[in-house]
């Protein structure tokens, strides 16, 4: 019987078996941030009323000496309020949209308390129009004096008017939400201003209009176009503190300013390598893609076509840049050409190899290039969301049915610290999404994780966790790449003595992680690739050398044809030729299963596991942070073997509608997979694997009032359940469905938590999620069923966006593995695929 490593079967797409019906979301219990303070009612609304007439009168005077010097009053009063506790203000409720009352941005910041110590405290910026403070007074009147039954005791509007300690007018201060130093006054620098988008198109470009009105009054030099997000546009300025705080009319528009992304290319030292006679005989070898296949596209500092290795592979029309007048070369001012550098990796992977064989390199994918950096372009390059936009609508353009990954190795560093969105991760993953083009067309893009700078032996890997995955890399939607390293020995007598830093198979010394992020965002990189090691000298100190990285294509081919590259910008231009390869195999796969199929095929090393227990869940998330789910096999993922087979299912549905004038979930799905039963109950207590993957994009909606339960980054979010053990296909409906609930259901107990590597606190973060069970076949033998169903997200949460009714489109990818088991599960499934399912395949 072939063995698993005798992968040469196509992957089984399954379709049509799936039972769509109408789902209500089970309750989960109490939200974060549900708790507050004890109060005295009477004295704490006393207190906050006063506060507000202290506001009101301030407000007044200042409209007044406005109107004496005939300027504008038509701006709005900007209030802060503060938690002044360790509780969570109940944010949400703080914004009345009938009354135009709108939350801005939420805080946290570290408060020195009187006994010396500091604590965390939150704060709400909101912007209450001219003659809307009495809202709250009302608000306020009505937690003091009235129950919220009669006769009761629960005042109205507990949680949240005990949940503000004080307010206040809001500081200048409160419009950074930037986890760095706000400028000091006297500097003309950049900032990234997130203006209010209002509740209509009208009504944003109607702000959009006032700022810029205002910021040319004041002086200030506007950088580039506007981006628009959901509920925020985005604009790039230059200015100094001074500038915004003295103009009213500009900080009426503002929901929070931020520092902007500074693109970052990391470039390494290069020691090249010539050997000319050996790239003459690989360039003669070449066979190049068929007209119609997929491919890599570039988004870097250029690529250098005339090349002789990369001139057979570079697509026709596929050289652009975001400028014309840049040009489309690669002429970076430091003269390492980033862009041809991964070119070379994108084609071949790392070149040693391919240089060696004498037998035919067959390519399957094109090479294109947008060129997003360009350091002879006297223009600020500020707008990397706006930048990487165009130059795709250029590459799109130019050759429209062409199926395409995009990899990204610009990154920012100091603008991602805990995982949140920035305006170029927001933009990236709109991108991938396409919510809002016509016609709506996903992407996949790959991004580099970003580089950590390790000098010295002692520092790692204990500064790889602290240093964080760059901006954009904290996108939802793209495949973030890190690096690992097999390159463990130096060849050269010189140096072949000197020991390596990192272990076969471990992080690589220049991978970033997310091991400081917040839990609340993704977890990040979410695969690995060679990336290169180090070498440590007798002082401590960490060098590089040519055997310790990859060979590619060098810029300067006139003067030597190859050089060296690592990092992970390196470790993304290889993904990115794996997710090529995918989608030359499965030409009609979306781009969320080539995603899928890529991410599924990773596996941990064991030195990336390095002594953890996987059966702690703790471990395997830590091991998740430094390596997201290991490295991939591009053989499994896309083949399958009759031991170890990959089903996969593409599918789509409303998860959300209008019901009268609510907003509520609509339906789930239940996928009846051609589950091999008898086959895996014939191996009885034999141990097998089943390994799942949800994939799907989100659309985004940034902000920093993403910590409240309204506002939420992703439009939806989805999660995946499987039948368990001895479950009834009814106690499995039940137990994910409230809407199957009969009257007075319990939750049965049990559980089969321990069985699954990651488990689902983990698992659902971001938008792909991933995770193995272990058990015996016999227990796998009786879980015929999966579940896909419906997270709340913006979608539903913010209604005046009438996005409720979209639909979300998702891959699933399920394997089975009999590690060690003569027995073929393949036969089985393409048997039962021939009988038609047992299930009523319905719509909402």
């Amino acid at each position: 019987m072939p063995g698993e490593n005798e992968r040469n079967l196509p992957h089984v797409f399954v379709s049509g078996r799936v039972e769509g019906i109408g789902f209500t979301n089970p309750s989960t219990g109490g939200k974060r941030g549900s708790s507050f303070p004890s109060r005295d009612r009477a004295q704490h609304a006393a207190r906050l009323l006063q506060q507000l007439d202290a506001l009101r009168q301030a407000d007044s005077t200042e409209r007044q000496v406005r109107a004496a010097r005939g300027l504008s009053t038509d701006f709005g009063v900007v209030v802060e309020f503060a938690a002044g506790s360790e509780y969570r203000i109940k944010s949400q409720s703080l914004e009345r949209r009938d009354d135009g009352i709108a939350l801005l941005n939420i805080r946290e910041l570290s408060v020195v308390q009187p006994n010396g110590t500091t604590r965390v405290e939150e704060f709400a910026t909101v912007r209450v129009p001219p003659g809307k403070l009495e809202v709250f007074e009302a608000l306020i009147a009505q937690y003091r004096d009235e129950p919220t039954r009669p006769g009761g005791d629960v005042p109205k509007h507990l949680p949240l008017i005990a949940s503000i300690g004080d307010i206040r007018h809001a500081a200048f201060e409160a419009f950074w939400t930037a986890p760095t130093a706000i400028p000091q006054t006297g500097q003309n620098v950049p900032w990234e201003v997130w203006l209010r988008a209002g509740e209509s198109k009208e009504e944003r470009e109607e702000i959009l209009s006032r700022f810029r009105t205002a910021a040319e009054a004041a002086g200030i030099r506007l950088i580039g176009r506007a981006l628009n997000l959901p509920e925020s546009t985005i604009h790039l300025i230059h200015a100094t503190r001074e500038q915004l705080q003295g103009s009213v009319e500009l900080l009426d528009c503002l929901c929070e300013l931020r520092a902007p992304a500074v693109g970052v290319a990391e470039f390494d030292e290069m020691a090249p390598e010539v050997q000319r006679q050996f790239t003459d005989a690989l360039a003669a070898q070449i066979v190049a893609p068929s007209p119609d296949a997929p491919a890599v596209c570039l988004l870097d500092t250029g690529l250098n076509h005339a090349h002789p290795l990369l001139a057979p592979v570079v697509a026709p029309n596929g050289l652009h840049a975001c400028l014309p007048a840049w040009g489309t070369d690669d002429r970076h001012e430091h003269g390492q050409g980033h862009g041809t550098q991964m070119g070379g990796l994108a084609a071949f992977g790392d070149l040693v190899d391919p240089l060696l064989t004498t037998a035919p390199v067959v390519v399957t994918h094109w090479l294109e290039s947008g060129k997003i950096l360009n350091d002879a372009d006297p223009q600020p390059r500020d707008e990397w969301g706006n930048i990487v936009r165009d130059t795709i609508a250029a590459v799109e353009q130019a050759a429209p049915r062409r199926k395409r990954v995009y990899a990204q190795q610009i990154t920012a560093r100091n603008t991602c610290f805990d995982g949140r969105p920035t305006s170029w991760s927001a933009a990236t993953d709109q991108l991938c999404a396409a919510r809002g083009e016509d016609p709506v067309v996903p992407r996949l893009i790959l991004v580099s994780a970003g580089n950590n700078p390790c000098a010295l032996a002692n520092d790692y890997p204990t500064h790889n966790r602290d240093w964080s995955v760059q901006d954009p890399a904290q996108a939802w939607n793209v495949v973030t790449v890190g690096a690992c390293t097999a390159k463990d020995h130096i060849r050269d007598p010189r140096y072949s003595q000197k020991p390596t830093i990192a272990p076969r198979g471990a992080l690589a010394p220049m991978s970033s992680t997310s091991c400081g992020w917040d839990k609340e965002w993704p977890i990040k990189p979410d695969i690995v690739f060679e990336g290169g090691n180090r070498f440590v000298e007798t002082d401590g100190t960490l060098w590089d050398h040519a055997d310790l990285k990859l060979l590619t294509t060098n810029a300067a081919f006139t003067q030597r044809l190859l050089t060296t590259a690592d990092g992970t910008s390196a470790s993304s231009a290889q993904a990115a030729r794996f997710a090529a390869i995918i989608q030359a195999e499965y030409p009609n796969a979306w781009p969320e299963t080539v995603r899928a199929l890529l991410i599924h095929s990773a596996e941990w090393t064991p030195n990336m596991v390095a002594g953890r227990q996987l059966s702690r869940k703790a471990d395997a998330n830590d091991i998740m942070r430094h390596y997201g789910h290991g490295q991939p096999d591009l053989l499994r993922a896309i083949k399958t073997a009759r031991s170890a087979v990959t089903l996969v299912v593409e599918d789509e549905f409303q998860p959300f509608k209008k019901q009268e004038s609510e907003y509520k979930t609509n339906e789930m799905r239940f996928h009846d997979l051609p589950w091999p039963k008898e086959a895996l109950e014939a191996l009885g207590a034999a141990q097998v694997e089943m390994r799942v993957t949800l994939s799907y994009f989100i659309d985004p909606n940034p902000g920093t009032r993403l910590t409240t339960e309204r506002y939420r980054y992703g439009s939806c979010h989805l999660r995946f359940e499987v039948q368990r053990p001895l479950e009834s296909e009814q106690d499995f409906r039940e137990r994910i469905n409230n809407a199957d609930r009969p009257e007075g259901y319990r939750p049965p107990g049990g559980s089969d938590s321990d069985k699954w590597t990651v488990g689902s606190d983990a698992r659902h973060r971001g938008s792909l999620h991933q995770d193995t069970w272990t058990g015996t076949a016999a227990e796998l033998g009786s879980k015929p069923r999966i579940a896909v169903y419906p997270v709340t997200g913006w979608w539903r949460l913010r209604p005046h966006l009438r996005r409720y009714e979209e639909r979300i489109r998702y891959a699933l990818i399920v394997s089975l593995r009999a590690p060690g088991q003569a027995i073929d599960l393949y036969q089985p499934i393409i048997q039962h695929l021939t009988v038609p399912a047992s299930i009523a395949i319905t719509t909402t």
